[in-house]
C-alpha cells in the first residue's frame, strides 16, 4: 500500500516538472516520511479511542513534542519497528501510568533520574543529526533544562498531571539514552554531551 501510494504521487509530482536523481530521491524521501506520520497517527489515535484513552494521549503528547523538539532522539530502524515500539511507548507508556498511584519522593527520583540522562545525553546525536557545533548544542540543552524545570513545577502543583508528565520525560529519555539506540538497532554515537564554553566564544567570534 505504502509503495503504491508513495509512486502515485512521485508519478504527479514529475508530471509537473523535471527533477533531476538527488532531488527526485529528497522528494521521495519526504513523501515516505509523511506517509508513515500520517498513518501512524492514525493508527494511533484509533487504538487509542478504542481504549479509551483518546484525552489522555493528546495530554501527553503536548507533554512530549517539546521535549522531542530540543531533546531529539533516536528513531526506529524500519517501518515495521516504528509501529511496534509507537504503540508500545507512544500509547503503552502512558497508559501503563494512567493505572499507577506514585508518591511525591517516586515522582522527584523518577524525574531527577531522567534530568540527569537529558544532562548527559541531550541534545541527542545522531547520524542524520550529528550535533558539532557547541553553540547549537548549547541552546538545545538550555531549553530542554527550562521545560524540565517546568514540569518540575507542575509535578509539585498538580496531583494528576504526572500521568502524562512522566511518560513523556521517560519516553524521551529512552530515545536520547545509548541503551535506546541499541533497542532501535541504530548505530550508537555516545559521547560525553559536555558544554565547550571557550569553543563557543570563538564560534560567536
Amino acid at each position: 500500500m505504502k509503495k503504491k501510494v508513495i509512486n502515485y504521487l512521485m508519478s504527479c509530482i514529475t508530471k509537473e516538472k523535471k527533477y533531476d536523481k538527488d532531488k527526485l530521491e529528497q522528494i521521495q524521501y519526504g513523501l515516505e516520511g509523511l506517509y508513515t506520520i500520517i498513518t501512524k497517527s492514525i493508527g494511533i489515535i484509533i487504538l487509542a479511542i478504542i481504549l479509551n484513552f483518546f484525552k489522555e494521549l493528546i495530554y501527553f503528547l503536548l507533554l512530549y513534542i517539546p521535549l522531542r523538539s530540543v531533546g531529539f532522539g533516536t528513531h526506529a530502524k524500519s517501518n515495521l519497528q516504528c509501529w511496534i515500539y509507537s504503540i508500545i511507548l507512544i500509547v503503552g507508556l502512558p497508559y501503563l501510568f494512567h493505572y499507577l498511584d506514585l508518591s511525591k519522593s517516586l515522582i522527584i527520583i523518577i524525574w531527577t533520574i531522567c534530568f540527569i540522562n537529558y544532562f548527559i545525553f541531550c541534545p541527542a546525536d545522531t547520524e542524520k543529526r550529528p550535533m558539532i557545533s557547541n553553540k547549537r548544542k548549547l541552546k538545545f540543552k538550555i531549553a530542554i533544562f527550562i521545560i524540565s524545570f517546568v514540569y518540575l513545577i507542575l509535578l509539585m502543583n498538580f496531583n494528576y498531571i504526572y500521568k502524562f508528565v512522566l511518560p513523556a520525560m521517560i519516553l524521551e529519555m529512552i530515545l536520547t539514552n545509548p541503551i535506546g539506540y541499541i533497542i532501535m538497532g541504530q548505530k550508537v554515537r555516545f559521547r560525553l554531551n559536555y558544554i565547550n564554553l571557550s569553543k563557543i566564544r570563538m564560534e560567536v567570534k
